[in-house]
């Protein structure tokens, strides 16, 4: 499932490494503010991968890929 997220997200975004959560929504095929509620979690270890810039919030591809899909086996 991870090569299938990162392939997707390549093939998406090839040029990109950071990515917006409408971005990361078009990937996993969701809504933005699932993505930015995730992001928003009180606890750090439950929240994805991210770099806050100024009052942007980006998200490494393959970091966030992984984080998708290890969090599923909580």
């Amino acid at each position: 499932m991870l090569e299938a997220l990162i392939s997707m997200a390549d093939r998406l975004f090839p040029d990109k490494e950071l990515l917006s959560k409408e971005e990361i929504a078009q990937i996993l095929g969701c809504q933005p503010k699932v993505v930015a509620h995730w992001s928003k979690r009180n606890q750090a270890d439950k929240r994805p991968p991210r770099l806050i810039l100024g009052s942007e919030i980006r998200f490494p591809k393959r970091e966030m890929m992984r984080w998708v899909v290890e969090s599923q086996g909580r």
